[in-house]
């Protein structure tokens, strides 16, 4: 009696066969892989695109700002450091600096620059009042308080100025009244004449 050859697992038989499914579910798996990453470079690629789209104006004004920035900060330091605190033509430090913040309103270096330009205006008060020019007192004064320097500060000169000009106004009265005597020929006939009101002028 014949034995029956022995049973072999199904697809045993063909090896070349179980290769080939083994393989092709590996392509396959691969290929299913693939398809993953390309779907999510692609997302990648859309998201880039999109962000570069909508930030296209703020890194274009940033590239094209930046060295206009640097060369009005950089003329406001010289014209700052050269006393010409405010220009009418704009070359002066505040105008320089004002136009740095117009550009960027957060660049700490125009700020700064305004607030030297506004201490520095603050002692051109000083100064032209200490040389009796009034009238470039209260010009420097006025820019001072236009950029905000610390009131007390301020207060303290136009109380100076105030007072320099009361005594010019004082001085100007006894002159005149001393030209009148001098003019009325009374030169010294009591404290109305002439010379005692000449005296008392500084």
């Amino acid at each position: 009696m014949e034995r029956e050859p022995p049973h072999r697992p199904h697809g045993a038989e063909h090896p070349a066969l179980d290769r080939v499914r083994r393989e092709g579910r590996w392509w396959w798996l691969q290929a299913r892989h693939a398809r993953r990453v390309w779907r999510w470079a692609l997302v990648a690629a859309l998201a880039v695109f999109v962000l570069l789209v909508l930030l296209r104006k703020p890194l274009a004004d940033w590239f094209w700002d930046e060295p206009q920035i640097e060369q009005l900060l950089a003329e406001g330091d010289r014209a700052l450091a050269a006393g010409r605190l405010s220009a009418a033509d704009g070359s002066g430090a505040r105008e320089r600096y004002q136009a740095v913040l117009a550009l960027d309103g957060d660049r700490p270096q125009a700020r700064e620059g305004l607030a030297r330009t506004a201490a520095a205006a603050l002692q051109q008060a000083r100064d032209r009042l200490q040389n009796n020019d009034l009238d470039g007192s209260v010009q420097a004064l006025a820019l001072a308080r236009e950029l905000q320097v610390p009131q007390s500060e301020a207060e303290a000169v136009a109380r100076q100025l105030q007072a320099r000009r009361n005594t010019g106004a004082g001085i100007g009265a006894l002159l005149a009244q001393a030209r009148n005597a001098f003019a009325a020929g009374r030169l010294d006939d009591g404290d109305s004449s002439a010379l005692p009101l000449g005296a008392r002028m500084p």
